[in-house]
């Protein structure tokens, strides 16, 4: 009996020791993933809109190589987070706010714009000739700023070099790009609507300035 009474009492205490090991365990998982769902990644902070019913959330997108420079280029996309539900990220419909230069030789970064305010709608990295396999030489940029509600956004066409370094804005006020032509000798010419006329610009991509603009026919 003694015997008996002792084997019960072992395998007592050991389904204790058993049941407060399961215990600490779920507990330490609970935390672990309590962890994580607060926690939001170095450089992607949350921002409450104005209605307090979104949050709108800033992250680095993939990265694109600058080819025959140094430059990589990471786009700051936005998205909306409303309720339960959560859309945009790199999605097709995220909007990219801005674009972080950073230089693999020395480890410095910079941003395109001085602030995330905008959208940048359009980016496209340039070289000399469109045939050629060079580096690149620059990037233009098709830029949106905030305006009042109703009202259609203001569109900028910007040039810098291929290291987002000395951005200068072309042509202010687009209505629309409707396209461009290859580059030929650092010329591009863009296509676009201002109102109810359609212009061909002539930009000097090195000078970052227009040569020449033409009002196009009307229909």
């Amino acid at each position: 009996m003694t015997s008996t009474r002792f084997f019960r009492t072992v395998w007592r205490i050991n389904g204790v020791l058993i049941l407060l090991a399961f215990l600490a365990v779920g507990v330490g998982m609970l935390l672990a993933v309590a962890g994580s769902v607060g926690h939001h990644p170095s450089g992607a902070p949350e921002v409450a809109s104005a209605t307090g019913d979104e949050v709108e959330r800033l992250v680095l997108g993939g990265v694109q190589p600058v080819e025959g420079t140094p430059y990589v280029v990471l786009p700051l996309q936005a998205s909306a987070e409303s309720g339960d539900s959560f859309s945009g990220g790199s999605g097709d419909h995220a909007e990219t706010r801005n674009l972080l230069f950073y230089d693999t030789a020395s480890g410095r970064a910079r941003w395109f714009r001085p602030d995330h305010d905008g959208v940048v709608a359009a980016h496209e990295l340039l070289r000399e000739r469109d045939e050629e396999k060079g580096p690149v030489r620059w990037i233009r940029y098709e830029v949106e700023e905030r305006v009042k509600e109703k009202e259609d956004p203001r569109r900028h066409i910007a040039i810098s070099g291929p290291g987002g370094d000395d951005a200068t804005v072309v042509l202010r006020d687009v209505r629309e790009v409707l396209g461009w032509s290859g580059v030929r000798d650092g010329r591009a010419v863009v296509f676009f609507r201002d109102g109810k006329q359609t212009w061909a610009a002539e930009i000097d991509l090195a000078g970052r300035k227009v040569r020449r603009k033409t009002a196009l026919p009307r229909s």
